[in-house]
């Protein structure tokens, strides 16, 4: 079994998006509008929770639905 190079670097870099982007994102509302939010991982949960919903409803908003032929 052999697995694509690309395969792997896409997972590779999706999976390091997915654990520093909840952090700059908190990083960036704590610099902006100085809410003084610890970097929990509560809170790190929460962010990444919203970041993959707000991903799974724009997909669903953009993407047109499939037609079946009769």
């Amino acid at each position: 079994m052999e697995i694509e190079t690309t395969k792997i670097t896409t997972l590779i870099i999706g999976l390091i998006g997915m654990i520093i982007l909840p952090l700059g994102f908190l990083w960036a509302a704590n610099t902006l509008f100085q809410l003084n939010m610890d970097y929990t991982f509560l809170n790190w949960a929460s962010v990444l929770f919203l970041q993959l919903y707000f991903q799974v409803v724009v997909k669903a908003a953009v993407s047109s639905p499939k037609k079946t032929k009769k």
